[in-house]
Order: structure tokens, then sequence, then C-alpha cells
């Protein structure tokens, strides 16, 4: 089921269209590990994952990892509240130098969802089954279950 709904998100994706205030060269894993704060700016490190996709993945990432680290236990209502807040913001400043997708709304959550393939398939390529404790299977199981549902992480 999870490769099938892989599938069929990545043949979604492809449908996009890609034009140069869309597609381009981007960070592809922005999260609170991967930037410093100095109390003015934002200073974004480690570019080894860069590579030319969809403006919007940039946008879906952190808010996937805020979204992530801050409900160890889901509570889809909290998290949508929480969702919301941390998109205004973060749109905020983004609509200063960008412009969103008409569809923005639309999309934001393919790109969610494909987070959410991508952290499960990287934790079952890089923690081997006898190395994974109880938190990781917990997660991996939370991950599995939106994966097949076919749900971005706030509206799980």
């Amino acid at each position: 089921m999870v490769i099938k709904h892989t599938k069929d998100l990545l043949n979604q994706l492809q449908l996009l269209p890609k034009h140069i205030n869309n597609f381009g060269l981007i960070h592809t894993d922005i999260h609170s590990g991967n930037f410093f704060y100095d109390g003015n700016e934002i200073h974004i490190f480690d570019f080894d994952a860069s590579c030319y996709h969809w403006f919007l993945s940039d946008i879906a990432i952190p808010q996937y990892y805020s979204l992530l680290y801050k409900f160890k236990k889901e509570d889809p209502a909290e998290m949508k509240i929480f969702g919301k807040l941390f998109l205004d913001s973060f749109l905020g400043g983004y609509q200063m130098e960008n412009e969103l997708p008409s569809d923005f709304d639309k999309q934001l959550p393919l790109f969610l969802r494909l987070r959410d393939i991508t952290l499960y398939s990287v934790l079952h390529k890089k923690i081997a089954p006898e190395d994974r404790d109880a938190k990781l299977i917990m997660i991996l199981g939370t991950i599995k279950k939106r994966i097949e549902r076919n749900l971005p992480i706030y509206l799980s």
C-alpha cells in the first residue's frame, strides 16, 4: 500500500506545472537542525540534499518538521491550529520575496505527504529493524498510517 500510494503521489506531482515562479533549485531539508537564527536573520546551511524541485516543497518541509517535533503524540485539532499559525507566519516572510501558486491550498498537502514518504523511506533505509527503539517504531507506524490513508501530517 505504501509503494502504491508513493507511485500515485509521484504521478500527481509530475502533472504540476513547472515554470520559473514555482520550480527551481531548493534546499529540500529545512528543519531546526539545518539553520541558525542570530536574532535578526535565519542562516540556512547543509545544502547536500539540494535539487531542482517545486518551491512549495521548501514551504512544506519546515511546516512538516515543526509539526513533527512539536507534537510527539498526535492531536489532530492542535496540529491543525499550530500548522495554520506556523504557515501564516512563514508565508508572511515568504511572500515578501516569492509568489504562491494559485492552487497553493491543493498543492501543499501533496508536498506534506511527500515528506512523510521521504522520511519513512530514509528511516527504513538508515536504521536496521533490530536497532529501532519503541519511539521510532511508533513514529514509523504513525507515518505509515498517514501514507496508507493519503493524508498529510496535519489532517491525520
